[in-house]
């Protein structure tokens, strides 16, 4: 099984360059878990970062792994995101 946390994820979506270490595991879908407070993160960051469609467009790819326990969190997070000033 693959486990990939919050900083991979998002090395994955941003295309830097480390995002191809983080490529093979988050592509093998079999293979590949996605702990609840993982989508919480990237969620949380990505809407901050970039808003709320991408952040669902990431969510929803992050989605396609099995998630562990708890992974509808993403709701409570959307709820209640502030902003930075």
């Amino acid at each position: 099984m693959n486990i990939v946390d919050s900083s991979g994820w998002l090395s994955f979506f941003a295309s830097d360059k480390n995002s191809r270490s983080f490529s093979e595991p988050i592509e093998r879908l079999g293979e590949l878990l996605v702990p609840s407070i993982t989508l919480t993160e990237v969620f949380r960051i990505i809407l901050r970062q970039r808003g709320e469609e991408a952040a669902l467009r990431a969510i929803a790819h992050m989605e396609q792994g099995p998630a562990l326990p708890g992974a509808y969190m993403v709701s409570y997070c959307k709820n209640s995101h502030t902003k930075e000033i």
